[in-house]
């Protein structure tokens, strides 16, 4: 009768009639114990053989019957088996007991526990379908061994099931993460297949698959292990399976079917090693095979357009990337008939291109969709609504809408301490987002605050390079908190920290040295340490200057400095040589600011003003005004009439009343321009202009 039960539960599993298929296997392994019984009997006792989650819902179903969890047959189940194809469903098929065996009482519990396996997973209840794999194993061994021995009568696997049976429990050791458990079984299989088929075998070649997927996604867990060794292992089991699907013509379709799925997995290691060329020639050349296999609307062919998508999206091409997401987008959703988080995380690329483009309305349309899918799938306290919320608060941030970004980051950081370990990292970047904000926002205190706050956490976290290299980061931002707030000791301790940690973490040379420096030394230039301040700015230009690649842009920030503190001390003439020592490099800088340049061209100009050579001040007004004017960016400003003001007092010291008043009006016309308030301006208007010239005139002729 048992034997009868389990082949009726192979129909149902093969309909993917998961729930009956569970039940009459579980009665099965109650009869084989108990013996034949009566269906009441059956039903008191039936949590002896079931597992917890079904005893969960069993629960469930006689407190709210007309649920019917388990009491019901429902004709259409939804399909929860592995969406995308990475080619680890190696053996889904159920096993059906021959006559020949069906009085074999220990074969037959054998083959119903690997069959509760096999619901199991294919039902999602990874831990579940393990437990029952690992029992199937454990009674599949002790056969053997009794079969070995010489028991007449005992039958137990033969080497395909048994390969079966390790795959099983490889996959469902994958599925809950434990990579190491998986590898072992994989391993087992790996051996008997050779022992039993030999080298050029589809069994062979399917278990190397396996054993690369496992490796490729055990990386983030362990970080050490080689992506070559990985690449190598993959491209093995590509070459086995060509060499045997060229023998065996009748079952071309399954090996080109596997060809396609191991040459996907080349193109993801390809891609995890940043080999985005490579990784896209491997996709396509997955894409060309399943799509002829397939057509153009299967889920294995949308799962390679999104990995083609984002290669694309890698390498700029984004509009190309938005096109292959959508594609798969609506591949999914007509294929699996809902929006999951796949989608979402589709949703997500899609914004982070808009992101990437500047189109920050329609990234907040993507962010918010994905938003929607997320809360719909997986509740409104998932760890990924809190995720989306924070792009979304940075989108708004760099969108200088500081009240509507902390709200959505403030939001999250809710979210996150409610489902999160209190020191998770996500809630340190929630929290320096928002003490960000209150930066800009000038509420200093609220600022230093939260990022003590999050450096509390981050000390606890400082086991590998980039959890120190946060903390320095953090600690920076501290250091320029302290100093707005004028308290120069506390930020000096916050950057020399930093700079400890930077110097020990990234040697003596690197440019973010050279940053921290040059924050300490402004901090001694305004605490009046002017001699430590020169030290340090020019310790932080000799790093700047020996990088493999010196901007010039950051060249010219340190020089800036240098030459204000000599300005500062009165030695004129080291003052000039670094303020053009800065105006060449501000030129030369591929992101070249106008402000820069023209703050430049005033403090010479003033210089000189201030030593009488006013042709020399007037030559550098002059070249600040033509600079503002044929800049891309020119509009009327403040700054362009200040220098235009000055260009007039030049002339006007200069005697040349006409230039002065040309100056002046052109000055005053800008201003009106702009809109901007004259209340503080010599001038109001021309009237104005010529009454100062002719006064002054007047007073330089009685002089």
């Amino acid at each position: 009768m048992n034997a009868k039960l389990n082949n009726d539960a192979v129909v149902s599993i093969q309909c993917k009639k998961y729930r009956k298929a569970t039940l009459v296997l579980n009665r099965a392994l109650l009869i084989s114990k108990y013996g034949s019984c009566r269906n009441g009997a059956l039903e008191s006792s039936i949590s002896i053989s079931i597992s917890p989650l079904q005893a969960q819902a069993q629960a469930q179903a006689k407190v709210q019957p007309e649920q019917g969890i388990l009491l019901e047959e429902h004709d259409e189940e939804p399909y929860i088996e592995d969406d995308y194809d990475e080619g680890m469903n190696t053996f889904p098929e159920p096993y059906s007991i021959p006559s020949s065996k069906s009085d074999n009482s220990e074969f037959v519990k054998l083959v119903l526990f690997y069959n509760l396996g096999l619901t199991h997973l294919k039902s999602s209840n990874n831990e579940d379908a393990m437990a029952y794999f690992e029992k199937a194993y454990s009674e599949n061994t002790a056969l053997q061994s009794l079969h070995n021995s010489g028991v007449p009568s005992i039958h137990s696997f033969d080497a395909p099931e048994t390969i079966a049976l390790f795959h099983n429990l490889g996959h469902s050791y994958f599925r809950c993460h434990r990579f190491d458990e998986a590898l072992a079984f994989y391993d087992k299989a790996l051996d008997l297949s050779l022992q039993s088929y030999g080298y050029y075998h589809i069994s062979v070649s399917m278990t190397l698959n396996c054993i690369g997927v496992v490796r490729l996604h055990s990386l983030d867990s362990d970080g050490h292990k080689s992506t070559e060794d990985i690449l190598g292992v993959f491209m093995e089991a590509l070459a086995i399976n060509e060499a045997v699907s060229t023998k065996c013509r009748r079952q071309h379709h399954q090996y080109q079917a596997m060809n396609a799925t191991i040459l996907n997995n080349i193109g993801r290691v390809r891609f995890a090693r940043k080999e985005y060329a490579q990784a896209k020639i491997k996709y396509q050349e997955s894409y060309r095979i399943r799509r002829c296999i397939y057509g153009p609307v299967h889920i294995d062919v949308a799962a390679v357009l999104y990995n083609i998508g984002e290669v694309q999206q890698l390498l700029g091409n984004y509009q190309e990337a938005i096109s292959l997401y959508q594609n798969f987008l609506d591949i999914t959703t007509v294929q699996l008939g809902r929006r999951d988080f796949d989608a979402a995380v589709t949703y997500k690329k899609i914004g982070q291109i808009f992101c990437d483009r500047n189109e920050s309305d329609k990234a907040i349309e993507m962010y918010l969709k994905a938003l929607d899918i997320v809360k719909s799938c997986l509740g409104e306290t998932h760890t990924e609504v809190g995720s989306i919320l924070n792009k979304i608060g940075n989108i708004c941030y760099e969108r200088q809408e500081y009240d509507i970004a902390l709200k959505v980051y403030e939001e999250g950081l809710r979210l996150e301490k409610q489902v999160l370990d209190p020191n998770h990292p996500n809630i340190v970047i929630t929290t320096i987002n928002i003490a960000r904000i209150h930066h800009q926002l000038g509420n200093l205190d609220n600022a230093l605050l939260l990022h003590e706050e999050a450096l509390v956490i981050q000390r606890t976290q400082s086991s590998t390079k980039a959890d120190r290299l946060n903390i320095a980061c953090t600690l920076s931002s501290i250091g320029l908190i302290n100093d707005q707030r004028k308290q120069y000791w506390l930020a000096i301790d916050a950057f020399e920290e930093a700079l400890a940690i930077r110097t020990q973490e990234l040697g003596l040379t690197h440019f973010d040295i050279s940053s921290t420096l040059n924050a300490i030394g402004l901090i001694h230039f305004k605490q009046g340490l002017l001699d430590l301040a020169i030290s340090t700015f020019k310790e932080s230009l000799d790093i700047r200057l020996k990088q493999d690649k010196p901007d010039s842009g950051d060249i010219a920030v340190v020089l800036f400095n240098i030459a204000a503190i000599y300005l500062e001390i009165g030695e004129i003439d080291k003052s000039i040589d670094f303020y053009q020592q800065t105006l060449f490099h501000e030129s030369k800088a591929s992101n070249k600011k106008k402000t820069d340049i023209v703050a430049t061209l005033q403090r010479l100009a003033h210089i000189y003003e201030q030593l009488g050579d006013l042709d020399r001040a007037l030559e550098y007004y002059e070249e600040a005004v033509v600079y503002c004017i044929n800049n891309p960016e020119n509009r009327p400003t403040a700054q362009l009439s200040r220098l235009l003001n000055s260009v007039g007092t030049i002339y006007l010291q200069m005697g040349d009343t006409d230039n002065a008043m040309e100056a002046f009006v052109k000055a005053t016309r800008i201003n009106h321009l702009a809109g901007i308030d004259q209340s503080n301006n010599c001038f109001h208007n021309e009237l104005d202009i010529c009454d100062a010239i002719k006064s002054y005139s007047e007073s330089a002729a009685a002089a």
